[in-house]
């Protein structure tokens, strides 16, 4: 479950579980001497979007015998202006990482890849600097590949955020972080509760029957547990009974609940702690459903594992699948997002798909109908990020606007009644919001000043506002701005304030607001620690 999605045409510094914007670190292939447009990515700390080409100049070229090819540097320049964002504080030099992921000479590719980590200064002093949309920077990066044809580089910006500026909703993964540049990241299960925090460890609290926190316990926390002492921890995802996560090196693990392959570790047993799934090293992007999972790799193919009883794993079969499959041929995935029976996605072009169960009309197409393959929605190819959890799902378009579909009978979509949308619409104009992270029948958002919003069922405090009354419109629950990294789980709810502190509200059963007790709450409160 998570926020995730792609902005065609772009550089998002940015990156990056319900679900809003795409993975972190898309793979461009260039060929040298022409420009190209690089795609959005989910930054793990940048959210930024930034809208110019990318300009390849081949600054040399002589012939090596022995390779039989040549020896070819290119120069990378990207002239990015920030666009439709509220203004940004960076505390430091941005650091740009290019990944060389492969070169391509006719009909052989070369798969060794190497990564250069290069300044990217917004600062003249290295202090803290406003920056505006409107504002234009410069970044040149240079470096040598024997490549005959094209290759296929990724870029990525990386920097420190503040906490008064508005960051994107996701528990996508990206490309492998740097522990220090981590952006914290919160995620909500059905009943438990995941924070990865931004010196790369992660800690979980609340329900634990299945060992989804990963302490290799079967007990509920109350208060967040680290999970292992691994400090290498770059994105996760929590999904109803089982969690996902990826480490810096691209690896993949995976623990809890597994009675339907979910976890993809090729077996139907349970696991109490962090279990890495097959050998692979080039995950970028996760997502947890309800009883399957979804991926991307770096080289932009799909994958799906567990549950496949409604098609959710775009399988014309309802084999449940314990090992990670692939989902079609395609290799331009760019976001995946896992509801509870069916999956959302966008591709490098902006365009959206959908596929698995579809009785609140959760896959856009205009129906009711199940799909059992990806099915593209409409006809747009502005899509940037989307989110979902359970059965209704958000999207954000290139021009701002949030669209939202699927069910509603409690008011999740927040558009003031009760009716399920079959098709995407647009909602919440006037809001200007900027952030979205659904939960199982309520929606929390941020708009561009980063104030707090909830709507939704109520019945448990999730809302937030003090009572256990349905919104089905907007409410603030916090007009101070600076708010950042929202989530939402079955009926708890979860937020960053400007200060740091981790929030939490709506039921606890479980302990799944970790402040050491079972008591519900029908309005923020503290966790007990900083992000």
């Amino acid at each position: 479950m998570q926020f995730i999605g792609k902005l065609p045409g772009t550089i998002l510094i940015g990156l990056l579980a319900c679900t809003l914007l795409s993975p972190l670190g898309a793979t461009i292939l260039f060929l040298p001497g022409t420009a190209h447009a690089s795609s959005q990515a989910n930054s793990a700390v940048i959210p930024q979007d930034i809208s110019r080409k990318l300009v390849v100049t081949k600054v040399n070229e002589r012939s090596v015998r022995k390779k039989r090819t040549k020896r070819v540097r290119y120069t990378v320049t990207a002239d990015v202006t920030l666009t439709n964002v509220s203004d940004v504080t960076l505390d430091g030099p941005l650091q740009t990482i290019v990944n060389v992921v492969g070169a391509r000479c006719k009909d052989k590719i070369w798969t060794r890849s190497f990564s250069k980590i290069v300044p990217f200064d917004l600062t003249t002093d290295y202090g803290v600097q406003q920056m505006a949309p409107g504002d234009a920077v410069t970044v040149q990066l240079d470096f040598e590949k024997y490549v005959k044809i094209r290759i296929a580089y990724e870029v990525v910006s990386y920097g420190v955020p503040q906490a008064n500026r508005s960051t994107p909703v996701s528990r996508t993964a990206s490309a492998p972080v740097p522990p220090e540049l981590h952006r914290p990241q919160l995620s909500g299960g059905d009943f438990h509760t995941l924070l990865l925090k931004r010196n790369g460890s992660l800690w979980a609290w609340g329900g634990n029957h299945a060992g989804q926190l990963g302490d290799g316990s079967l007990a509920q926390k109350q208060r967040p547990v680290r999970v292992e002492e691994a400090a290498d921890w770059v994105a996760v995802d929590a999904g109803l009974e089982h969690t996902l996560a990826l480490k810096s090196d691209g690896s993949l693990w995976a623990w809890g609940y597994n009675r339907f392959g979910q976890l993809g570790d090729g077996t139907l047993i349970q696991r109490h702690y962090p279990t890495r799934v097959g050998k692979a090293s080039d995950w970028r992007t996760i997502s947890a459903g309800s009883e399957f999972s979804v991926g991307i790799k770096t080289n932009g193919s799909l994958w799906g594992w567990g549950a496949n009883g409604f098609g959710q794993l775009g399988r014309p079969n309802s084999r449940h699948e314990p090992h990670p499959v692939r989902i079609g041929d395609a290799s331009d995935w760019q976001a995946v997002a896992a509801g509870q029976f069916h999956t959302i996605a966008l591709k490098t072009d902006g365009s959206l798909w959908s596929w698995g169960d579809n009785d609140h009309g959760q896959l856009g197409v205009g129906s009711r109908d199940a799909r059992i393959a990806p099915t593209q929605v409409g006809a747009d190819t502005d899509w940037v990020r989307l989110t979902t959890c359970r059965n209704h799902n958000f999207a954000f378009k290139r021009d701002g606007t949030l669209w939202a579909w699927g069910a509603n009978p409690q008011g999740q979509i927040g558009n003031g009644d009760y009716d399920d949308l079959l098709s995407p619409a647009p909602v919440h104009r006037e809001m200007n919001f900027r952030e979205v992270a659904p939960g199982r029948r309520h929606t929390l958002a941020l708009d561009a000043d980063g104030r707090l919003w909830t709507w939704g069922y109520n019945l448990y405090g999730q809302v937030g506002d003090g009572s256990q009354t349905i919104r089905p419109k907007p409410v603030s629950i916090s007009a101070a701005p600076g708010w950042s990294q929202i989530a939402a789980g079955d009926s708890h709810s979860l937020a960053i304030a400007a200060d740091g502190r981790v929030m939490a509200w709506g039921i606890n059963k479980v302990g799944q607001l970790g402040d050491d007790s079972l008591n519900s709450r029908f309005a923020p409160v503290a966790v007990g620690f900083r992000d």
